[in-house]
């Protein structure tokens, strides 16, 4: 042959190399295997797919509760302000002011009572030593 395989009229082909690579069976078993790897990666890439517009849906909710959470603060706020310039707040920080001007002052009434008591019983015993010093006197 002109590849330089000899041919015997027996039937015997000699001669020339063996093509390993090129087996049409070696081939297509690759191709199948090519393919199921294939396969597995697509299975993969649509779980992924999957995952990736729940974590994107779940992103999007997210952002919103955080918009609907901002907007609740601020609102808050806006009320707070309001409250506290409101008549009715700043009346009740006056009541809350006099009724700790009241008790510093009853505490302080109760104080003077006691001194008063003791003043009245110091001048009582004085009066006593001055009439008793005033009777030695006369006795004397």
């Amino acid at each position: 042959t002109v590849e330089g395989d000899l041919l015997n009229p027996g039937g015997l082909l000699t001669g020339g190399s063996r093509n390993n690579g090129n087996s049409v069976l070696a081939k297509l078993h690759a191709l199948h295997s090519a393919e199921a790897v294939l396969d597995e990666a697509k299975a993969a890439l649509t779980t992924v797919e999957a995952a990736l517009k729940e974590c994107a849906a779940n992103a999007k909710a997210s952002a919103k509760l955080e918009a609907a959470v901002d907007q609740a603060e601020h609102a808050l706020g806006l009320i707070k302000q309001k409250c506290e310039g409101s008549e009715s707040h700043q009346l009740g920080e006056k009541v809350a002011k006099l009724e700790a001007d009241l008790s510093a002052a009853t505490e302080a009434g109760a104080v003077a009572e006691e001194k008063k008591t003791s003043a009245t019983k110091l001048a009582a015993d004085l009066k006593k030593e001055i009439e008793s010093f005033a009777k030695e006197r006369d006795s004397r």
